[in-house]
């Protein structure tokens, strides 16, 4: 249940305006430092609107206590953060407050919890809460094992350009899990993980080329693609949670 969606901060959902004008101004503000590099000065601009109960500067404030962003990480102030922003409506926060819960981030590990915002996201029509709904019914684990609907609510994910729903269909395809083993269909889903930025899709795709399983087999192409999926590396954290919204 990785999530994230970011090899590098990136700007993504717009979640309801900021209380007033001024307030909005300052919002804008403290991205455009943010982009600049100038960290110290977003957080405190952000931390300002915060404590204005802002939704989206309270959602921020997660991902720079989840990442580390300025400070030190701090997972506890990132539920927190991601808590209240929830409780007030974002569902991007929703979102990666399901996640601290499945991975115990700054929370006790609970399953069921994080069920529930899935089940909840996916109701909504986010494309990766049906992903995980998808894969808790695959798995069994909160809700009863359900494969054919599983597969169907992937595949929708997938469709909806999900990266991780369709790096779930490649290994699914690569392995015969639960499907039948078929590398063209693998290859198929790796490449459109990779290109929505799922980066460890290179490192199956340098896999398959490498062994000529559903593609010609060619080393130099394994070999750039290995390079791609080293840097899936770099910032595991990123990929469990979505990052700054503008």
């Amino acid at each position: 249940m990785i999530k994230l969606m970011i090899s590098t901060l990136i700007l993504i959902i717009s979640m309801g305006l900021p209380a007033c004008a001024k307030d909005g101004e300052e919002f804008t503000k403290s991205i455009m430092l943010y982009k600049n590099g100038k960290i110290d000065e977003a957080i405190k601009i952000t931390k300002s609107l915060a404590d204005k109960n802002d939704i989206k500067a309270i959602y921020n404030m997660g991902v720079f206590s989840f990442l580390g962003i300025g400070m030190d990480k701090n997972y506890e102030a990132a539920f927190n953060y991601f808590k209240l922003a929830a409780d007030l409506g974002s569902m991007d926060a929703q979102y990666n407050l399901g996640e601290m819960y499945y991975h115990g981030f700054g929370t006790k590990q609970n399953y069921e919890e994080s069920a529930k915002l899935t089940k909840n996201l996916a109701e909504k029509g986010d494309k990766e809460g049906i992903y995980h709904l998808g894969m808790l019914l695959k798995k069994g684990s909160v809700y009863p094992r359900d494969v054919n609907k599983a597969i169907l609510l992937i595949q929708e994910a997938s469709d909806k350009n999900s990266a991780q729903a369709s790096y779930a269909l490649g290994k699914m395809y690569q392995e015969g899990d639960d499907v039948a083993k078929d590398y063209n269909q693998a290859i198929k889903y790796f490449q459109k993980a990779a290109e929505l930025g799922q980066l460890k899709a290179y490192g199956k795709l340098a896999y398959l080329y490498e062994k000529g399983l559903g593609v010609e087999k060619n080393h130099n192409q394994a070999k750039i693609l290995r390079s791609k999926a080293r840097q899936a590396e770099l910032s595991k954290d990123s990929e469990i949670i979505r990052g700054i919204t503008n």
